[in-house]
This record gives structure tokens, sequence and C-alpha cells, in this order.
């Protein structure tokens, strides 16, 4: 079936995700031959693992340690996963939280290599993440230009390159919080212990 432009498929999606995650994974320092970084990244892996990592450096007092925040276990972390993710777009989706929620995804990689029990849970989280954009986000994503509308969104203005040695986050880095509070984070995982 030929596609639009503006579409995205399934194995795109998961292609990036997988990317990112491996991106992730190796610069937390762990080495897992099925998460391998692609060595070369097109313009949208490159965008998306740029455009995380510096929200994750910009709120590291958030995502670092945060599936032991969330007592994440092995019988509860899909279902923190899913309700967190659904938290970050309960007001709605945005490229920002789009990007908080790649973030997150990358934060549950890292707690699952740091923790043997959940390593079984590493070769999940990027079916639960495709799983969570096929289903939540496809259709707002290709609406607004895919991931070509990604890169754009996030384009420094009269930059020739996207990103110079430092963003801007005054723009977009409360933006994508705005639905991603640590205390609601908090608040849900408590409800799901309980």
């Amino acid at each position: 079936m030929l596609r639009s432009p503006g579409t995205i498929t399934r194995e795109g999606v998961r292609e990036v995700i997988h990317d990112l995650l491996s991106h992730i994974l190796v610069k937390n320092g762990f080495n897992f031959e099925r998460f391998e970084p692609n060595p070369s990244p097109d313009i949208n892996q490159v965008h998306v693992r740029r455009t995380v990592d510096a929200l994750i450096d910009d709120s590291s007092e958030l995502f670092t340690n945060l599936g032991d925040q969330l007592h994440m276990t092995s019988e509860n972390i899909q279902v923190i996963f899913l309700g967190i993710s659904d938290e970050i777009f309960v007001t709605g989706i945005n490229w920002g939280r789009i990007v908080a929620f790649l973030a997150f995804g990358g934060s549950v990689a890292v707690h699952c290599a740091n923790n043997s029990q959940l390593w079984p849970f590493l070769d999940d989280i990027p079916e639960w993440m495709t799983e969570y954009v096929e289903t939540n986000l496809r259709d707002w994503i290709e609406a607004h230009g895919s991931w070509a509308g990604f890169v754009t969104f996030f384009k420094q203005p009269g930059a020739d390159n996207f990103f110079p040695n430092e963003l801007d986050f005054k723009n977009w880095s409360l933006f994508a919080l705005a639905g991603f509070s640590i205390g609601a984070l908090l608040m849900f995982a408590s409800k799901q212990i309980q």
C-alpha cells in the first residue's frame, strides 16, 4: 500500500523508538546486543535522539531514578508504564508531550537495565511504546507532518542546523513537562501500588 508523505508506518515508528532506546541505554553505559543504536541514523532519528537527550539532561532530577520513585516491579511495570503514558497526554497531544513520552520510555528502559529482575521487559518497552503511538498518537503525528513535522517544530529559528550547541528550553521544555509532573506520576504510581 502506498502511503502519502505525511503518514507513518508501524515499522517506522518502531525503528525510531528502538533507535532512541538503544541510544539512551548506550549513553547510560549499557551494552545489550539487541539494543544497538543505528550507526547511520536518518534525520528523524538524529533529531528525536537530540531532543529527548536535551529534555532528559535539562530535567535530570525528574528522570533520574524514575523507576525507583515509581516502585516499578515485574508485577506492575506495564500498568504503570501505560498509566503514566496516558497521564502525559491527559490534557492533549503536542510535540513537547511526545518528547516527554519518549523520554519516559527511555527512563523506564534504563530502570530495567539497572535491575536484573526487569531485564526481560527491555524487549517489551519498544513494543509498548510503538503500540501506544499507533493506538493513541498516530493520527495526531500524521496531521502535524509526521516525523518531518517533529524535526521542523524543534528547529531553532534562523539556525542552519537543527541543534546548535545549546537549545533554548524556554520555548518547549516547559511545554513538554506541562503534562508530566513528578507529583502526578507519583500519585498515579501510589494508586497502583495500593
